[in-house]
């Protein structure tokens, strides 16, 4: 990660950091965890609404979700959360119970197909597996979205990842 030019990777607690910077981003990746579980504070609409407008008009915020369960009982209605604040939003199973969650501002569809991997021979296999595997998640006013004031993912990520141990 040393010959990244222009990576800048921040310990801090996400929304706080994004509170107090004002920084547009090209990526914003989020791989946060404790203890198995995703914090609340940061799967809520009102967190990726921050996350959104701290991107450029082609950035991408990219999350790596856990879910074990076979019904998606995180999964879902973490990816339709992030579908209620990106227009464009999807999802690439990344097998043994993890996914990786994209959203952006544009179609990622197109990008997808202009990806070249052997660009870099280390990040030419994600990239086939984006582009075999990737599905476009639709927001679904009628499923469970996260919210401040209105979020069970500690209830959920209880329920699928310590009653399977």
């Amino acid at each position: 990660m040393n010959d990244i030019k222009n990576l800048k990777i921040v310990v801090d607690d996400a929304r706080r950091f994004l509170i107090k910077n004002s920084n547009r981003h090209d990526l914003i990746e989020i791989d946060l965890f404790l203890s198995g579980e995703i914090p609340f504070h940061l799967a809520t609409q009102e967190f990726f609404q921050l996350v959104r407008d701290h991107l450029t008009d082609q950035g991408i915020a990219v999350m790596n979700i856990y879910d074990p369960s076979p019904d998606g009982k995180i999964v879902k209605p973490l990816l339709n959360t992030i579908a209620s604040v990106f227009p464009n939003t999807y999802e690439v199973d990344a097998t043994l119970g993890s996914y990786l969650a994209m959203g952006s501002k544009f179609p990622l569809e197109e990008a997808a197909l202009n990806l070249k991997p052997d660009l870099n021979k280390g990040f030419g296999d994600v990239i086939r597996h984006f582009k075999n595997n990737f599905e476009r998640i639709d927001f679904n006013p009628k499923l469970l979205v996260f919210t401040d004031d209105k979020s069970a993912i500690e209830r959920l990520s209880y329920e699928s990842i310590f009653r399977n141990l």
